[in-house]
């Protein structure tokens, strides 16, 4: 709302969506809405009979048949059919489940003329309100399955149903799918598996195991394995071990590398069960240093990894791609291999998002010990830098906030990292008034820390720190 200017109606109405208009209808029959408080009786006939462009005079009969009154409702209504457009059949699917029976029997005759009458385009655009409609309790009685379904499901209007299929609305373009497999069309089975979206490919996918024979569901299946969404290649190659098992056998190499983690699993647990351990595969793709299989390949040897793939993990630690030297990292923690300083501060200096995620969960878990000796190794780096250094700050914002404090005080840096240090101590003195219990042993130890540092602390910040202590 705000400064936004007024929509002019006879531009704006045609141009919006129909579950777009879906929701204006229901904001027009709010209580709270003024739009029919100047109404006048012949309002309706002026709008049916006065000269004025189409649009405008299509955009106003719009909004008559959501007026309050259902009489004047019901009378708008039984007009829409003299002008069959878009919005006309907009207006007569949503009083289609009117609550007032008279304007409710009206609007489904009025659907009837207009579906008859209106432009495939019109009646396309229109279609994703009656797909919204037929989860509205009021239009449950299976009037738009049986006459507004029915009539697009009929014969004659088989090119607009293939038209459907290529529609930008993603619940149309599924919906037509559906119907149509449904109608027994089975040569769309494999064009639906190549959908983007992935419930037309299952749905596919689900009828032709329940209605074709074994050869034609392995052909489908094999075909889904190179369809676009992993949730359908998993799926067909399910289906195809199933249906298949042969060509399914033959399929695994390639499923083993998919670039989908779904996929992969479902490939490497077909593998065990004909007794070969998938290991072999990730190693093998990455030994020939495949650039496409390696992430699914590095991603999988991760998760499952033996000792012998630590060299291999290693010369992926420090890779261009943060997505590789983050699964480099979690193959080497999960073998609990040792992470040298080096490698630390490199890491840091090359950044990357969950890179810094798997170093701080391995932080939290203990894999990774971020103590005094580490951060001053990685401040001492030349190569260290401003983003270095903070990404260094938050890793040591992990830490509990006495076990920060502790480590803040322990640290001696050097003169060029004395403003980073102070940074540091800012942001602890920012971050104390959470509480956290102190015990007395370790307030004192923390007291003396402080006492020893107050003369490298300039005021008031040892003074804010030592009240921060002396609070718990």
């Amino acid at each position: 709302m705000g400064n936004r200017r007024p929509e002019v109606t006879e531009t704006f109405l045609p141009t919006t969506s129909a579950n777009g208009l879906a929701i204006i209808d229901q904001r027009l029959r709010t209580w709270t809405s003024a739009a029919y408080a100047t109404w006048s009786a012949d309002t309706l006939r002026s709008i049916l009979m006065c000269p004025m462009r189409e649009d405008a005079r299509q955009s106003l009969l719009f909004l008559a048949c959501a007026h309050p009154d259902g009489r004047e409702r019901q009378k708008a209504v039984w007009n829409l059919g003299q002008f069959p457009c878009y919005l006309s059949l907009v207006a007569a699917l949503l009083r289609s489940a009117d609550w007032v029976p008279q304007v409710r029997f009206a609007a489904r005759e009025a659907v009837q003329r207009l579906l008859d009458g209106c432009s495939a385009d019109a009646v396309l655009d229109a279609w994703p309100l009656v797909l919204r409609l037929q989860r509205w309790e009021r239009a449950s009685d299976g009037w738009l399955e049986a006459s507004v379904d029915g009539w697009m499901l009929a014969p004659s209007n088989d090119a607009l149903l293939q038209r459907a299929h290529a529609s930008t609305d993603p619940a149309l373009r599924a919906w037509a799918y559906r119907a149509s497999i449904e109608r027994g069309n089975t040569r769309l089975h494999g064009q639906a598996l190549m959908q983007q979206d992935p419930r037309i490919g299952l749905h596919a996918l689900r009828h032709a195991q329940e209605t074709l024979d074994a050869a034609s569901i392995a052909a489908i299946a094999a075909a889904g394995l190179h369809a676009p969404h992993p949730a359908v290649r998993r799926e067909c190659l399910h289906a195809l071990a199933s249906a298949d098992p042969a060509t399914a056998a033959a399929a695994l190499p390639r499923a083993l590398l998919d670039r989908a983690s779904g996929v992969r699993r479902l490939a490497a647990y077909l593998t065990r069960e004909q007794g070969t351990d998938p290991r072999i595969a990730w190693r093998a793709a990455l030994d020939e240093d495949s650039q496409d299989a390696q992430i699914g390949a590095l991603t999988s040897l991760a998760e499952d990894a033996e000792p012998e793939d630590a060299a291999r993990l290693r010369t992926r630690l420090l890779a261009t791609r943060a997505s590789v030297r983050q699964q480099a990292l979690k193959g080497l923690l999960r073998l609990r291999q040792p992470i040298p300083p080096d490698t630390i501060s490199r890491l840091l200096q090359l950044g990357g998002g969950r890179v810094m995620e798997t170093l701080n969960d391995a932080i939290r878990n203990s894999a990774v010990t971020l103590d005094a000796a580490l951060i001053l190794h990685v401040l001492g780096d030349a190569a260290t830098d401003a983003a270095c250094r903070a990404r260094l700050h938050r890793l040591m914002r992990m830490c509990s906030l006495w076990d920060g404090l502790t480590q803040l005080l322990a640290l001696h840096v050097r003169e060029a990292d004395r403003h980073w240090w102070l940074l540091a101590i800012d942001d602890w003195i920012d971050r104390s008034d959470t509480y956290t219990p102190l015990g007395e042993q370790r307030k004192r130890a923390l007291l003396d820390a402080i006492t020893e540092r107050t003369a490298d602390l300039p005021e008031p910040r040892a003074t804010n720190i030592r009240a921060a202590v002396l609070r718990y």
